[in-house]
């Protein structure tokens, strides 16, 4: 009775090992022009829903450059950080910029040297062909 009882456990167990990352959100998603959020993967390896912006009302960003220029800023912000693994992203704002360029606005979570949890902001130019500069964080 014991052997069926052990077998049940663990038979449960690696059941549940299973079955627990198809139910969870485990997918980075891309933003749309009409998107309130998109998935992206923090540095804890979690996934977190990041709220998204497009106020861009000139000449609409092509989709493909789109996609490009969020993951590039999404990585250049987690890069601002000291601790790369404390990244907790929360908001992404691309919007009309000077002189027929766009701007990106990044805001996120992450600890500095001191481990102090702090709210990050990041800001980004953006050219016609996608390529993203940094201008500064703080």
């Amino acid at each position: 009775m014991k052997l069926i009882n052990l077998k049940l456990i663990t038979f449960t167990l690696l059941f549940g090992m299973f079955i627990n990352p198809i139910f969870s959100q485990s997918k980075t998603t891309l933003p749309n022009y009409d998107s309130k959020t998109f998935s992206w993967k923090g540095g804890d390896d979690k996934f977190y829903d990041v709220k998204f912006i497009y106020m861009v009302e000139g000449d609409k960003i092509p989709k493909d450059i789109m996609d490009n220029v969020v993951m590039n800023i999404m990585v250049k912000s987690k890069f601002q950080l000291k601790n790369k693994y404390s990244f907790i992203p929360k908001k992404l704002n691309l919007y009309d910029g000077e002189d027929g360029k766009y701007s990106g606005y990044s805001e996120y979570v992450g600890k500095n040297s001191y481990g102090t949890e702090l709210i990050q902001k990041s800001y980004f130019e953006i050219d016609k062909e996608g390529t993203v500069t940094l201008l500064f964080s703080k």
